[in-house]
């Protein structure tokens, strides 16, 4: 898994519809300057994938994890310093849901950041370590 949390609760101190608009625009604006070449789309990116990125806060807001399965868990973490305080739940807690093994591996970058081209080779290279076992 990359940077997941296990979430207990729903969470009761959801964002009102203006304010995931904005967070939606700030994280939209935050993607646009790692990706300059895409700065002409900044309307398109801003009207659909505001809608999309919205959605998903509706998601977590409700999801609850549970259940527990019978292989082992990896989970690569983003860097802790990143972490924001309005995180809900608690990355440890993976190891309650699963029969198995839980092993959890630092990461690079903030969980926003882990897929860009700064940090993107050294996590796949996290990750295939993992998958072939050399860790």
């Amino acid at each position: 898994m990359l940077d997941s949390y296990f979430i207990t609760e729903v969470n009761e101190q959801r964002l009102t519809e203006e304010q995931s608009r904005e967070y939606a625009y700030q994280m939209i604006d935050e993607f646009l300057k790692n990706y300059s070449n895409l700065k002409n789309q900044e309307k398109v990116f801003k009207d659909y994938f505001s809608k999309k990125i919205m959605s998903y806060f509706t998601y977590l807001d409700f999801l609850v994890t549970n259940g527990c399965i019978n292989t082992d868990i990896s989970l690569l973490a983003a860097n802790v310093e990143s972490i924001k305080k309005e995180v809900r739940g608690n990355r440890e807690m993976w190891k309650h849901a699963t029969g198995e093994k839980f092993k959890m591996f630092d990461g690079c970058g903030s969980h926003n950041e882990m897929l860009l081209p700064r940090y993107v080779e050294e996590n796949a290279s996290i990750i295939k370590k993992i998958l072939n076992k050399e860790v």
